[in-house]
């Protein structure tokens, strides 16, 4: 952190914690092939 200049705007920076949270869409989207796939066996 730079204390000579206190109004400077700090970007975000993508860490570990991002890209472990990033899988998470990719999981639903594998949830929901599986239960549309079972539904349409079922009728």
């Amino acid at each position: 952190m730079d204390y000579r200049r206190p109004a400077r705007i700090h970007r975000f920076r993508p860490g570990l914690i991002t890209q472990v949270d990033d899988a998470l869409p990719e999981y639903m989207n594998l949830i929901g092939m599986i239960c549309s796939m079972c539904s349409l066996m079922l009728k």
